[in-house]
């Protein structure tokens, strides 16, 4: 006769941590600026993959500018609603996001705004439509897919002292 055990773990594996850390909808902080020309001002951990293109301006509100600086020109662009969260604030992204390829069809099922057939290195993108709220912005250039995240506000809804506050 023999006995077996079974200890429940208290631990999280790994791969829990990381879906976590990479959830699509998750907002760990943003760059608010006015303009492309504008130093960036860091708020929170943003959970971002932005290298070569930049957003401007965030918060938006009626219309914002994509910008790619690498070599392939903006083809889609995916808006998402965003859920922020001041979590994972000592995390290095660069690192736990190096590897994160989101699934275009899943962007697609879950995008509030999609604007496709695009072939240009500036881009400028309507979001009169929009809800305001928090977002993330997924970009198609080339073959690679980055992203940043945004704040939509209609003027009335809060105010960047408002938003500063929050991820301060």
């Amino acid at each position: 006769m023999f006995a077996i055990s079974v200890l429940p773990s208290c631990n999280k594996d790994d791969d829990q941590i990381i879906d976590d850390k990479v959830d699509i909808l998750l907002m760990t902080g943003m760059y608010l600026r006015a303009d492309i020309n504008d130093e960036p001002l860091l708020y929170g951990n943003p959970n971002i993959n932005n290298d070569g293109v930049m957003i401007s301006p965030n918060p938006m509100r009626e219309v914002f500018n994509i910008t790619s600086f690498t070599a392939d020109k903006i083809s889609k662009v995916w808006i998402v609603e965003a859920n922020p969260q001041k979590k994972h604030q000592d995390v290095n992204f660069s690192e736990a996001l190096k590897n994160v390829t989101y699934d275009e069809s899943e962007l697609t099922r879950l995008a509030r705004l999609t604007s496709g057939g695009l072939d240009s290195k500036n881009v400028t993108i309507n979001i009169e439509d929009l809800q305001p709220g928090y977002f993330r912005v997924f970009i198609k250039t080339g073959k690679s897919l980055r992203w940043d995240n945004i704040y939509i506000s209609n003027g009335n809804d809060i105010s960047i002292e408002d938003i500063v506050s929050f991820w301060k």
